[in-house]
C-alpha cells in the first residue's frame, strides 16, 4: 500500500477539494457503511462481502473523485496459480516439527482466505479434494496441516500428493523446524506434550526422533522455515510473502466514521478526533434540519481557515501513519471523528476524509455515520 501526498487544488487555494459548485451529489449519500473497494480486486471473497446495503455508483468512488487523473491501483492477487485456467485449486500443505509454528502458519494462511484443515490424515486429501471437484468446480485455496501423529504421512505422502496433482491441484509444502534447544523451551512454556514422547520417553528424545521421521518431507518442500529465531510477525511477513501476497502488499481496511460524543464514545475506534472547535452549523437555522451528507453544511464547514488547517494536518498524520500500520500487521482501522451530536461537524469531515483517501488508499473503506438514522 502506497499514500500519495495530498496536494491542494488548484482551483480553489487553501482547500483540499475542488470547488463544491463543481460537483453533483447523488440523492443517496455516502456513509451506510458499505465498503469501497477496488472493482475486480477483492470480489466476494473481500473482508466485507455480504454486509449490506447500498453501493455508490462506481463513476463517484473510482472516477469521479479522482483530480490528479490516476487509476486506482489494486492489490496483487494472491497467487499465480490463481490467474492458471488449468488448476483447479492452490493446496498448501503446513508440516514440520511439533512446536515449530505449524498451527500459527496455518492460521495465517486461514486468515488470507484459505479453507484451513488441521490434522488431516494425508489418506484422506486425494478423496476430499476428488469430493470438493465434483460438487464445485470453482478454484479453491485450502491450507493442510500435517505432522508425525498421522502414521501414514511419511509412507504415503508421495501417492496422495501425485493423485492431488493429477486432479488438477498445485500443491506446495512448507516445512517448518527450529533448533532442539528452542523447541525444548518452547514445549516446557506451554506445557504441552509432545506426541511422539510416549514412544521416546523423554522431550529430547522425541525431538530427534520427529526430525529424522519427517527428513523424507523436508526433501520434498517449497520451503524450510527455520523458526528458531523468528517472531509472530516476521513469520506471517515471510508466509503471506510467499504464499499469499508475493509483491508484499497487506490488506489493512479502513473505517472512517462520524459520531457525537453526547451519545459516547464508539468503543471500535483507533483514532479518535474531537472537531467541536469548529464553528457549529446546528445554530444557523437554514441549516439545522440538515446533515454534513447535504452540500450546504459541508460547504459552511469547509469554508473557515481552522478546518482546512485541521485536515491539512490530519490528512498529512493518515499518510504517515497508514503505511506503518500496514506494515505492523494490523488487519482493521477506525478513524472516528466527533463533534456534539453527531449530525453535522463530523459528519462533513468524516465524508471529506472518506473522499481523500480514495484517492490515495489502495485497500477496503468504509465510510459510516453512527448518531444519523
Amino acid at each position: 500500500m502506497t499514500l500519495k501526498a495530498f496536494n491542494r487544488s488548484p482551483e480553489t487555494p487553501g482547500s483540499l477539494l475542488p470547488k463544491p459548485s463543481a460537483r453533483r451529489r447523488p440523492r443517496h449519500y455516502p456513509g451506510d457503511g458499505k465498503p469501497r473497494v477496488p472493482v475486480g480486486a477483492w470480489g466476494p471473497r473481500g473482508p466485507f462481502a455480504g454486509s449490506g446495503g447500498r453501493a455508490l455508483p462506481r463513476t463517484l468512488c473510482e472516477d469521479a473523485r479522482r483530480p490528479f487523473g490516476k487509476a486506482r491501483k489494486e492489490p496483487a492477487r494472491a497467487d499465480a496459480a490463481m490467474n492458471d485456467p488449468t488448476k483447479a485449486g492452490l493446496i498448501i500443505i503446513v508440516t514440520g516439527l511439533s512446536g515449530s509454528g505449524k498451527s500459527s502458519a496455518l492460521k495465517i494462511l486461514e486468515d488470507n482466505g484459505f479453507l484451513a484443515i488441521d490434522n488431516l490424515p494425508v489418506l484422506l486429501l486425494p478423496k476430499l479434494l476428488a469430493i470438493r471437484k465434483e460438487s464445485r468446480g470453482d478454484f479453491i485455496r485450502l491450507a493442510v496441516g500435517m505432522d508425525g501423529r498421522d502414521t501414514d504421512l511419511v509412507r504415503e505422502h508421495e501417492m496422495a500428493f501425485e493423485e492431488a496433482k493429477e486432479m488438477g491441484y498445485d500443491l506446495r509444502l512448507i516445512f517448518l523446524e527450529a533448533d532442539d534447544d528452542v523447541l525444548v523451551k518452547r514445549f516446557s512454556e506451554t506445557r504441552r506434550t509432545h506426541p511422539l514422547s510416549a514412544a521416546a520417553g523423554n522431550l529430547p528424545t522425541a525431538i530427534a526422533m520427529e526430525r529424522r521421521e519427517l527428513a523424507p518431507l523436508k526433501a520434498i518442500a517449497s520451503m524450510v522455515l527455520d523458526t528458531t529465531s523468528l517472531k509472530a510477525s516476521e513469520l506471517r511477513d515471510v508466509v503471506v510473502r510467499r504464499f499469499v501476497n508475493p509483491e508484499g502488499h497487506r490488506h489493512l481496511s479502513v473505517e472512517v466514521l462520524s459520531f457525537g460524543f453526547k451519545n459516547g464514545l464508539p468503543p471500535e475506534a483507533d483514532l479518535m478526533f474531537d472537531v467541536r472547535f469548529l464553528p457549529n452549523p446546528f445554530y444557523i437555522d437554514r441549516l439545522r434540519s440538515l446533515d454534513g451528507r447535504d452540500e450546504e453544511v459541508r460547504d459552511y464547514v469547509l469554508s473557515f481557515g481552522e478546518t482546512q488547517e485541521f485536515l491539512a494536518k490530519l490528512l498529512d498524520l493518515l499518510g504517515f501513519l497508514l503505511p506503518l500500520y500496514q506494515k505492523e500487521g494490523k488487519s482493521y482501522l477506525t478513524i472516528a471523528v466527533g463533534c456534539t451530536g453527531g449530525q453535522h461537524r463530523s459528519v462533513a469531515l468524516a465524508v471529506h476524509i472518506w473522499e481523500k483517501l480514495l484517492q490515495s488508499f489502495d485497500g477496503p473503506l468504509v465510510l459510516r455515520h453512527r448518531d444519523i438514522s
